[in-house]
């Protein structure tokens, strides 16, 4: 009787773990969880350019109706007057200040170095890229 409880206690167990291990065509292969994931990549990035798109939009229309808001009503078009003319008073007496000069001075040196240096750098590419197609053709 031992032997026969044996093999039935060894006939459950592996039904048991036959039931329990998943079958093949239930585990997503290494291929077609990749594909999967590209899908899913795929959909977020196109979701994310539609929220951008979305996002670009309202912006504009926001742009659109503060400036319509601005021609339109006389108190927001004086008070964006008044803003205006309050920073342009701002910036000159910041400007009047002579250490404000030197820096500003200072940064116009710094911004025409770096511009020139950008350019020398494209007209380098620009001569390497024309010297590679020559030897291409």
């Amino acid at each position: 009787m031992t032997g026969k409880l044996m093999l039935a206690a060894g006939m459950l167990v592996l039904f048991a773990s036959v039931q329990a291990a998943p079958s093949a065509d239930k585990v997503p292969s290494a291929q077609e969880d990749a594909v999967a994931r590209k899908k899913a990549e795929k959909e977020e990035l196109a979701k994310i350019q539609e929220l951008e798109k979305q996002c670009a939009e309202l912006r504009s229309r926001i742009r659109k109706k503060r400036v319509q808001l601005l021609k339109n009503n006389p108190k927001l078009t004086k008070m964006y007057m008044d803003l205006v003319r309050q920073a342009r008073e701002l910036a000159l007496e910041l400007d009047s200040n002579r250490e404000i000069q030197e820096l500003n001075d200072a940064f116009s040196d710094a911004d025409k170095k770096l511009r020139q240096l950008k350019q020398q750098r494209q007209q380098k590419n620009k001569e390497l890229e024309e010297q590679k197609n020559g030897l291409r053709k």
